[in-house]
Parts: structure tokens; C-alpha cells; sequence
């Protein structure tokens, strides 16, 4: 992690200071600049950081139903075969 201002450190400021928070994480997926992520934490909370993410991570993957994490799975091994269906579909 790069110390120092970021590409989203703005809109992540906005939002911490929107919501009166002493820290805050974004992360970004397929922004205008890409895909990153900020981190503006005092320095106790950011040593607790890396265990507040897993946790956040185990709950969401908790929530992702199997039959979506097998598609994603699939889709990251390389294997595009179940969107070519659509593609010789009459419609």
C-alpha cells in the first residue's frame, strides 16, 4: 500500500468527513481511473485493518450463493463457454 494521496483519495475524504468518521476504506472496481482502493485511518485502526477486511470478506462470501461463485470461478480460469449461448440465441 503506497503511502500518500491516491486517485481516490478526494472522493474518499468527502466521505469520511460526510460521515463523521475518524477512518474509512473505498475501494473502487472498473472506476473512471480504474480499479484501486484508499484507506484514511489512524494509526490503531489501521493495524486492525487487515482483520476488519477478512471478516467483511468472509461475510460476503458467505453471501454469494455456490452456483455464482462457480460461474466466477469459471470466468477467472479462462472458460467463456456459458455467455456464447446468448450469442446464438434467435433474439
Amino acid at each position: 500500500m503506497a503511502i500518500g494521496k491516491g486517485k481516490y483519495d478526494d472522493l474518499l475524504t468527502e466521505a469520511r468527513e460526510k460521515a463523521k468518521a475518524s477512518g474509512a476504506v473505498l475501494i473502487i472496481l472498473d472506476g473512471e481511473h480504474g480499479m484501486g482502493f484508499s484507506v484514511q485511518a489512524p494509526a490503531l485502526m489501521l493495524a486492525r485493518l487487515p482483520a476488519m477486511l477478512r471478516y467483511t470478506a468472509d461475510m460476503l462470501d458467505d453471501d454469494i450463493p455456490a452456483d455464482l461463485k462457480e460461474i466466477a470461478r469459471r470466468v477467472q480460469a479462462g472458460d467463456t463457454s456459458m455467455f456464447k449461448v446468448a450469442q446464438n440465441s434467435p433474439h
